[in-house]
């Protein structure tokens, strides 16, 4: 609290047995008590340092204000009048941010409202259907398509631990592809996440060639169908297991096929 009502007459009352070093000790520690909202010290020595009480007779000085005027409360000064002015100002402090954020988020609201409607009205003077390339706020971006993004990142991450973490303009950027994947080219949320958790899983030549070309939400869009054509045929694809079992030792006995005693 940088400023606080000084009531004259009210001060003259209480003050008036006051000599001039009381009376100056007293405004300064009325002055530290405001400007740091009641957290004064009530030690003796630190008292005498924030009054510049240097000789004993300014030292008594202070004392004796501190025991006329204040209490000890945990350690801390405590005046009740000083204390309920700056409950006041704290309030009037709270109330006036209240008061500024609201104001400000009318502002950018009939801001943003006014944006949209001059986005419509140029629109229909010139008859231009919306396009692929609107870039939509964040706000404008449906949650499902965030964290489908965020799930391509995770993705990403599994395979290439030090792909650099993109900033969030580049974040809402992937996730505004993917949103455009599923409004405008009919994928489903499903079909994106498992062809997601695929790429980092496939440790062929190919699945390693995608997945390596699948860095952002406007590749995973731009590669959808390939990739979920290569991700079908790895599924179909029989696994051949070439591998000996367990156990198993060559016999040195010749194999007879069963015609050859004919």
């Amino acid at each position: 609290m940088h400023w606080y009502p000084h009531h004259v007459g009210d001060y003259k009352q209480a003050t008036s047995q006051l000599s001039i070093l009381e009376d100056g000790a007293y405004r300064r520690i009325l002055d530290a008590y405001y400007s740091t909202d009641a957290n004064v010290d009530a030690n003796a020595l630190r008292l005498h340092r924030v009054c510049s009480a240097v000789s004993d007779a300014e030292k008594e000085a202070v004392d004796y204000v501190v025991a006329t005027f204040f209490e000890v409360r945990d350690g801390k000064l405590y005046q009740e009048r000083a204390h309920e002015e700056i409950g006041k100002w704290l309030s009037k402090s709270k109330k006036a941010s209240k008061a500024a954020i609201e104001r400000w988020s009318k502002i950018h609201a009939n801001a943003d409202a006014t944006a949209h409607a001059n986005a419509d009205a140029n629109g229909d003077a010139n008859h231009q259907p919306s396009t692929d390339n609107h870039q939509p706020s964040k706000k404008d971006i449906p949650q499902v398509a965030s964290d489908i993004a965020d799930a391509l990142l995770v993705s990403i991450k599994t395979w290439k631990p030090d792909f650099k973490n993109p900033s969030k303009a580049t974040l809402n950027k992937w996730a505004a592809d993917i949103d455009r994947a599923m409004r405008i080219d009919g994928r489903k949320e499903s079909q994106i996440y498992d062809v997601i958790k695929w790429l980092p899983t496939h440790e062929g030549s190919n699945g390693f060639a995608w997945r390596s070309n699948v860095l952002s939400g406007k590749k995973l869009r731009d590669q959808f169908d390939k990739l979920t054509i290569a991700m079908e045929s790895c599924e179909k694809k029989p696994i051949i297991n070439t591998r000996r079992p367990d156990g198993f030792k060559p016999t040195a006995k010749k194999f007879v096929r069963p015609y050859d005693d004919q």
